[in-house]
């Protein structure tokens, strides 16, 4: 199972506002995301515990994002999007920026990879908000890629 999280190192005193923002931006996108799980993924674990995070997700329904990350030309449960992925992670991208503007942060730390995997075993990647959405697109618009932890600056 395919898992995005958006991980806020220094929560903002609105955290409600921006939760709000948030899941009102991913549903006129047509995706969800979940704040709260009873499984918390070993990558969230690895923080200390004053972090927030969004995990995005293919619906509001089940927390798991495997249309989102789907590459472009594959068929996952009969099911293509025909959103390209580029687009799509143009819109992960808008959010990133909502986030980093709502935050006053310099940097978020979004997680790619399947559920279960251990913070060690991503690979880092640090990019400016700019370059994110064609380096998303190199290094994970592919049937088969590592787990990343891309570091987002403004």
């Amino acid at each position: 199972m395919s898992k995005i999280c958006l991980i806020i190192i220094k929560p903002p005193r609105d955290f409600l506002s921006l939760e709000k923002d948030v899941v009102a931006y991913c549903n006129k996108f047509g995706f969800g995301v979940f704040t709260s799980s009873s499984y918390l993924e070993p990558v969230i674990q690895s923080f200390d515990n004053n972090i927030v995070f969004f995990s995005l997700a293919d619906d509001f329904m089940y927390d798991n994002c495997e249309l989102l990350l789907l590459p472009d030309g594959c068929i996952y449960n009969h099911a293509v999007n025909a959103v390209p992925f580029l687009e799509r992670m143009r819109v992960v991208c808008g959010l990133v920026n909502i986030i980093l503007e709502r935050t006053n942060q310099d940097a978020v730390h979004l997680f790619v990879g399947e559920s279960g995997t251990e913070y060690t075993e991503y690979q880092i990647a640090s990019v400016s908000i700019l370059d994110f959405p064609s380096m998303i697109n190199r290094l994970c618009n592919c049937a088969i890629s590592e787990p990343i932890h891309f570091i987002i600056m403004k």
